[in-house]
């Protein structure tokens, strides 16, 4: 069984399996009275995870978002769902292929170079921990503006993302 506490302190169990969640605790609010973007990235995969292997990608992926997006990692919110073969359907011109896919829904504002830079270092580590071939990995990006991500511990609704955040952080 997973345990995981919502923000109501309200405990819940998942079947051992099913995801894996990491949320870091904000970091105090800005003098605006505003925290950072809550970006989440959510991995389907066809391949069975330990518990510690869910966390220790997830870590990874938030690193890595941290470092190339300019965000704080302890914001980052990482689903991994190990999903049993058959599960996850690439389609081509013939008979669809085995896949896997990493959504990643952000705040709008990254240059394409940039998401490129994200996309191909998540879809290394995804290879890397779970041992699935690189090039069936389909990376989407959903960009939002910040008023289209809600976090309550966080203030509610974000403000958008803007360069400064990228060297506040560093």
């Amino acid at each position: 069984m997973i345990s995981l506490m919502s923000d109501s302190g309200n405990l819940s169990r998942l079947p051992a399996g099913t995801a894996a969640l990491c949320h870091h605790e904000p970091p105090e609010r800005t003098s605006r009275g505003e925290g950072s973007t809550v970006p989440s990235l959510q991995l389907d995969v066809e391949s069975e995870l330990t518990p510690p292997a869910k966390r220790a990608l997830a870590r990874a992926m938030s690193e890595e978002y941290s470092r190339i997006m300019g965000s704080d990692p302890r914001l980052m919110t990482v689903v991994i769902r190990d999903l049993p073969t058959g599960s996850i359907w690439h389609c081509t011109e013939d008979d669809p292929v085995p896949g896997t896919l990493l959504m990643c829904d952000v705040r709008a504002g990254r240059d394409r170079a940039t998401r490129h830079d994200l996309a191909s270092r998540l879809v290394d580590l995804v290879a890397a921990h779970t041992g699935v071939n690189k090039d069936d990995v389909k990376v989407e990006f959903t960009q939002h503006t910040g008023d289209e991500m809600f976090h309550p511990s966080l203030g509610g609704f974000k403000r958008d993302w803007d360069r400064s955040e990228a060297s506040a952080d560093s």
